[in-house]
């Protein structure tokens, strides 16, 4: 089966079913294409091909700002930085260890995060490349 499209000024101004019974109106012509092709009204011909003047928009996934602490830790040692950061944490005083044994959510905007990217030369694009490895973690 096929659809005929009635096309003016290289737009699709209407879709009807089957084969055209009668000659196009003037400055209008017919296309014919399978049934199951998709297109659809207010598409535009460019050669052989059909285009979409409003594609549908793909929105960015949102940032990644927090992440469990578990998965957290588990990415900072496949990154090869848990060992060096462990030895930063300990360091520390008392109040920073017990955030980074016993906090169950990391924000990126956290200052203990903050200072220890700081103090390890980690830059923005760094921590969001951690954040992104800890949340395909299972």
């Amino acid at each position: 089966m096929n659809k005929t499209l009635i096309i003016e000024n290289e737009i699709i101004i209407n879709i009807a079913s089957g084969e055209p019974q009668s000659e196009p109106l003037e400055g209008q012509e017919y296309f014919v294409v399978p049934y199951e092709k998709y297109v659809s009204v207010g598409w535009i011909r460019d050669g052989g091909n059909w285009i979409d003047p409003n594609p549908p928009v793909i929105p960015e996934p949102e940032p990644i700002t927090e992440i469990d602490s578990r998965r957290a830790k588990l990415a900072l040692y496949e990154m090869g930085l848990y060992t060096t950061i462990q030895n930063t944490i300990d360091s520390m005083d008392i109040p920073a260890q017990i955030n980074w044994k016993d906090a169950t959510i990391w924000r990126k905007d956290d200052s203990l995060i903050q200072s220890i990217s700081a103090g390890l030369g980690l830059t923005e694009s760094d921590i969001t490349e951690l954040f992104e490895k800890a949340a395909t973690l299972s």
